[in-house]
């Protein structure tokens, strides 16, 4: 079993506020796959430059097949130790599962699945979710198949709350200045201003009415970035 740590969905704004104690690292899923080596992915190319296009579409249609089985097997030896919607018996949306199943049966259009995910409940609290996944790894370390990987997708929680109370002061701060933002030169501005809630527009420099909303982590990671 091939395992991948996989951060690619935090981005270096939502990295720099985690550093900064605006959020945490959680996990979002787990997905299995087929996987194979480069040197396998060369092979397979060989095989179809020497097929006709039918052929080599049966011969995928048997290869998919062949990873339904073993993906089935992965499959139960979690529903032998957790409690996953849309996989285990008599278990609803609203109570406190551990993880939420999807796979590509019905997607792919046949029968089987070659591939599925299990994401994690985002209902729990961090901590939860990522004691959970301290527990999967060794399981998912244990099992032996060939050609098959399993992607582990973190993601970024966020304290919005916060990050929105410090971005405002940042916004009320700069407004009708001419700042840097995203790249671009220009000023913000109040757009709308309801119940004493305001909100903020990015004008370029000599834009009169098109604007971009400004978005808090932006800001705040801009100001952040500064005093670096």
């Amino acid at each position: 079993m091939y395992i991948e740590h996989d951060y690619h969905y935090i981005n270096a704004n939502e990295n720099l506020l985690i550093e900064k104690g605006y959020g945490k690292i959680s996990i979002h899923s787990i997905h299995f796959d087929r996987h194979y080596s480069e040197e396998q992915k060369e092979k397979n190319r060989q095989i179809a430059e020497s097929m006709t296009s039918e052929q080599w579409s049966r011969h995928c249609e048997e290869v998919a097949k062949d990873f339904s089985k073993p993906m089935e097997n992965i499959l139960k030896i979690f529903l032998n130790k957790y409690s996953i919607f849309q996989a285990s018996e008599n278990v609803s949306y609203d109570s406190d599962w551990d993880l939420y199943f999807w796979s590509n049966k019905g997607w792919n259009g046949k029968d089987y699945m070659d591939c599925f995910k299990l994401e994690f409940n985002t209902n729990r609290s961090v901590e939860k979710n990522m004691t959970l996944l301290n527990e999967i790894i060794p399981l998912v370390e244990s099992m032996e198949y060939e050609n098959i990987g399993c992607r582990i997708q973190y993601n970024a929680v966020l304290d919005k709350e916060k990050i929105e109370r410090e971005a405002k002061e940042i916004c009320e701060k700069l407004t009708g200045k001419f700042i840097t933002y995203c790249g671009i030169e220009g000023k913000i501005k109040v757009v709308d201003e309801v119940n004493n809630y305001k909100t903020y527009g990015f004008f370029k420099k000599g834009a009169r009415s098109k604007y971009y909303k400004v978005s808090n982590v932006e800001i705040l990671a801009m100001k952040l970035q500064e005093a670096i």
